[in-house]
């Protein structure tokens, strides 16, 4: 028996990585979604599933949780689908101007990148 075909999204509840996922939702392939909140991915789900109907799995993630992270990592070793698409659209985001920013902007937008890092 063949694998299903599935597209992890890091980010996946809003954004690039939403617009993203309607679009592969609309080829047929089914989707893991992977974002910090329970009620956005929900919302992205919905809206996926009025424009197709593929499967879709959510996770819950806090990229800045370094453990979390290392248990989602091992969720994605034991995985059966076989992810062909990845896609990090997650981010670090804080409206400033560039030289307003903080060493602990800095450092934020440095730990998500890890965790993307050690995800991929």
């Amino acid at each position: 028996m063949s694998k299903k075909t599935t597209a992890l999204l890091i980010g996946g509840s809003k954004g690039m990585a939403l617009e993203t996922a309607k679009r592969l939702a609309t080829r047929g392939i089914d989707l893991w979604l992977v974002a910090r909140g329970e009620n956005a991915l929900e919302k992205a789900k919905e809206e996926i599933l009025e424009q197709a109907q593929v499967e879709i799995r959510t996770t819950s993630l806090d990229l800045y949780d370094r453990n979390a992270v290392e248990a989602f990592i091992g969720d994605l070793k034991g995985e059966e689908h076989h992810l062909r698409y990845l896609v990090n659209a997650a981010g670090y985001f804080k409206p400033v101007s560039f030289l307003d920013h903080s060493r602990e902007d800095y450092h934020a937008m440095m730990d998500v990148n890890e965790s993307f890092f050690f995800i991929s």
